[in-house]
């Protein structure tokens, strides 16, 4: 018997069965010691508890009766201070990710109880900026979107970029619930959680930890099965048009 105390709940979510559900019952047996919760939506629920998660519904917005699903699936990824968690660490982890053992093993050990927050740098743009006009010429965002996300990062833009696919939360930092709530409000007026994430622990000051690349290759993402479109205007198909219709050119 594993009398290790639990410190650890591992988080995921998943709408419109945009992810096939990762089994986790062969990890599960070598991490006792580890929580798994998939916050899901009804047409998601049956497939998560069959791969071994424990499922529980998505948490309700304040002021937003029926927010879209990629909203929805943000809630327990950003606000994890109001999910009831029990262990002192929470690990968001995107439900395209395929994950190991060691990996948890490892994030358990590199946890630091003195950071808010520990986290990957992005694996393939290095600013803000950058991601910002990458989400703008693919069109994951508009262009009053944009507009607004350099509006609200003025001035810390060019900071790093930090990968919002697997967060490790600290839920006993003093500073998580105030950090949480302006996080998640102003990726609702963004629309993108990694173009206000970087900015904000910069602006905000807040205590953080950057996990190791060798970490970051213990990991598989997978494509979205089920993709739920993004936002979008006018401008932002037309340079979504020319962008891919670019891309395959240069690649000719």
């Amino acid at each position: 018997m594993n009398n290790r105390p639990e410190v650890l709940t591992v988080i995921t979510s998943c709408t419109m069965k945009s992810d096939i559900p990762f089994c986790i019952k062969h990890i599960q047996r070598s991490t006792p010691h580890v929580k798994y919760i998939a916050y899901v939506d009804s047409a998601s629920a049956n497939l998560y508890e069959e791969a071994g998660w424990t499922v529980r519904p998505i948490p309700k917005l304040a002021n937003c009766e029926r927010p879209s699903p990629r909203i929805a699936s943000r809630v327990p990824k950003l606000q994890t201070y109001l999910l009831g968690i029990e262990t002192k660490f929470a690990l968001w982890i995107d439900a395209s990710i395929v994950f190991s053992a060691e990996f948890i093993s490892e994030i358990v050990n590199l946890a630091n109880p003195n950071s808010c927050i520990s986290l990957f740098r992005h694996y393939k743009r290095s600013s803000v900026f950058a991601e910002a006009l990458y989400c703008f010429m693919f069109g994951k965002l508009t262009f009053y979107q944009l507009i607004k996300a350099i509006h609200l990062n003025l001035g810390a833009y060019n900071t790093t970029l930090f990968m919002g696919g697997i967060l490790l939360w600290n839920q006993t930092h003093p500073y998580i619930s105030i950090f949480q709530h302006k996080l998640f409000f102003q990726m609702l007026r963004v629309g993108r959680d990694q173009l206000v994430l970087s900015p904000l622990i910069v602006s905000a000051k807040i205590s953080h930890t950057i996990l190791p690349y060798s970490l970051f290759q213990l990991i598989t993402i997978r494509p979205h099965v089920n993709y739920c479109p993004h936002p979008s205007d006018a401008l932002s198909r037309c340079i979504t048009w020319f962008a891919n219709f670019l891309f395959r050119l240069l690649k000719l």
